[in-house]
């Protein structure tokens, strides 16, 4: 079950109401402060591998359990950002609330994992942790004017403490939404594959970014992935990435494709329409040559 997007921007307003209430002053939001102002006690422990985070009602008081052990040990980390982020979404979705104060048992959350997971509530609070670290308010004026997605994207998670997969798919719900965002695992297989909405309404919508065996064999997330870059760029056609593109018809356009490891976290990929004249490369030409025939 996906996400509608009239959910998607109530969530989104929601996110900015708190913060308006909680911290409207510049730089990162404070996350840690919004839980204080609601009440809510914060433990920081080693919770072996069991959750990202957890929160629990308990004689009248919220708790959120962050586990350390998850999050490199370090509590102002982005994934110790997002996580927090996404156990307040917990607690200020109404719904999400009012079931704990029924006495509904706490889950433990996977934060982060946007890959569709069959439990709405953590799809929703991880839509708005997104919006709760990077405000749209405050993100799409930031991106203007930062060159090509990704190194608009590894800006704006310097500035917001945001981690760089957060990033990418705030990048595309509210700056551009032509754009498919790809995360592969550290073993180099697909986790999971996310278009823009104007790619979705475009009808491209199914990948073939699911197997690096179908990636032509000098295409920049192949050198990331294969460890022979920590970061590449260049040019594919639509007929490379979507599998309902015929190759040389007419909408087997040339688009921009950028690859950078995220660690332990894998390879992040970025598709977009981003074709710089320093993108079109010979060697980019050709490959798109060699596809068409």
């Amino acid at each position: 079950m996906k996400l509608q997007e009239s959910r998607k921007s109530e969530l989104a307003d929601l996110a900015e109401a708190v913060i308006e209430m909680n911290s409207p002053g510049p730089g990162p939001v404070d996350l840690v402060g919004i839980a204080k102002a609601a009440g809510i006690r914060l433990h920081y422990d080693d919770y072996d591998e069991n959750f990202d985070g957890l929160i629990a009602h308990k004689n009248g008081i919220f708790h959120i359990h962050l586990n350390l052990r998850r999050m490199t040990r370090d509590r102002n980390s982005p994934r110790a950002r997002f996580t927090l982020a996404h156990e307040l979404g917990h607690y200020f979705i109404d719904e999400h609330r009012n079931q704990l104060i029924s006495g509904k048992e706490p889950h433990a959350s996977q934060c982060g994992m946007f890959d569709g997971a069959d439990r709405i509530e953590e799809q929703e609070a991880d839509f708005f942790a997104a919006n709760l670290i990077m405000p749209p308010s405050r993100f799409i004026p930031a991106a203007r004017g930062l060159g090509s997605p990704l190194e608009t994207i590894l800006t704006l998670a310097n500035r917001f403490d945001a981690s760089l997969t957060a990033t990418a798919l705030q990048y595309t719900n509210h700056v551009s939404d032509r754009c498919l965002v790809v995360r592969w695992t550290t073993e180099g297989s697909h986790a999971w594959s996310i278009p823009g909405r104007g790619y979705r309404v475009e009808g491209f919508r199914s990948t073939l970014f699911k197997s690096p065996d179908k990636l032509p064999s000098d295409s920049a997330t192949g050198n990331v992935i294969a460890h022979r870059k920590s970061h590449d760029s260049g040019v594919l056609t639509m007929a490379h990435v979507f599998q309902n593109v015929a190759i040389s018809g007419d909408r087997d356009t040339l688009v921009a494709e950028e690859a950078i490891a995220l660690g332990e976290y894998g390879v992040l990929t970025i598709i977009s329409d981003f074709v710089s004249p320093e993108t079109v490369s010979p060697r980019a030409l050709r490959r798109r040559t060699k596809s068409s025939t």
